[in-house]
């Protein structure tokens, strides 16, 4: 950001979003914390659409919910107030199917954000999920470094990161970083579309990388239809402003990405305008990769169902 404080954007004017009567920290904010850490300390929508997926237990899910088959080593990023990572770490603690071996919850963000993420773990701690507090400034190759020599993520975690045009190279330069150790990790984000013209190069960059696929549910019903997970207030552990149906009146994805197997030979090019593009190098050339446009196919699909309702 043009003042050096990414949480801190000019003009910045956000209240609190959670409700108030509920009783865990995380699960909560204020205005005092965002006046102390800025918009990491506002709860941001997506959060409460990845909480209810992860205690989601009247859907099936396309990809399917696994979870609890094997141990967990999720990486939260930019986790902020810790409500999207530690919703993940009580569901895995008190549903662990892993008795003898514990899960990781890994919360990450700036080094000035670590203390309101250490404020909000839970004093009791959880036996069957570990929490654990560490910064990583996206594109900090040293921050990831540190946690990669300690832990290998099964899970990384993005919950509404996608929105600041100067941020969303360092952010695809993490991912990249960390999945290149942990090429078998999936990738989750949840994504509120606010201004898509400036969004709409990560999703780019990412679909070089990555393949891209859209989360869908379907009720616990074998007659009842799928549907994009992220389109009905039920879909929301926190529901958002929806209209009379219960669509809400913005556009929510939930999206797990998967590390292209070819991309693990490639390099990353040094300039962040070619990552967004969709390049990679090769011999010191810029190189078109396939599927950047993943993320246009999906936003059609996405027209064409709703013309049809």
């Amino acid at each position: 950001m043009s003042n050096g404080r990414p949480n801190f954007p000019a003009h910045l004017r956000i209240f609190p979003n959670a409700p108030r009567e509920t009783q865990d920290a995380w699960m909560r904010d204020s205005e005092q914390d965002i006046a102390q850490y800025g918009i990491a300390g506002r709860i941001w929508e997506s959060a409460f659409l990845w909480a209810a997926y992860i205690e989601n237990t009247t859907h099936t899910f396309d990809p399917p919910h696994s979870w609890l088959d094997a141990p967990v080593t999720l990486l939260e990023l930019g986790a902020g107030v810790g409500t999207a990572g530690l919703a993940t770490a009580s569901y895995l603690a008190h549903r662990s199917a892993c008795p003898s071996e514990a899960h990781h919850v890994i919360l990450t963000d700036l080094p000035e954000v670590e203390s309101l993420l250490r404020r909000n773990v839970p004093w009791t701690p959880w036996a069957q999920a570990h929490v654990h507090v560490r910064p990583l400034a996206w594109g900090d190759a040293g921050h990831a470094e540190v946690i990669l020599q300690t832990w290998t993520p099964t899970h990384i975690l993005c919950s509404d990161l996608i929105y600041f045009p100067e941020l969303l190279a360092p952010l695809l330069r993490s991912l990249l970083q960390i999945t290149q150790q942990a090429p078998n990790a999936t990738v989750y984000l949840a994504y509120k579309i606010r201004s898509l013209t400036k969004e709409q190069p990560f999703w780019t960059g990412l679909s070089a990388w990555f393949d891209l696929t859209w989360v869908q549910c379907t009720p616990s019903d074998p007659a009842a239809p799928w549907r994009p997970f992220g389109t009905h207030a039920s879909h929301f552990a926190y529901a958002p402003p929806c209209d009379e149906t219960g669509a809400p009146l913005d556009d929510y994805f939930l999206f797990a990405a998967q590390r292209k197997e070819a991309s693990l030979q490639w390099t990353c090019p040094d300039e962040d305008a070619l990552l967004l593009q969709g390049l990679y190098m090769a011999d010191g050339q810029p190189i078109p990769a396939p599927g950047t446009d993943a993320f246009e196919w999906i936003l059609l699909s996405r027209s064409m169902d709703n013309d049809e309702l």
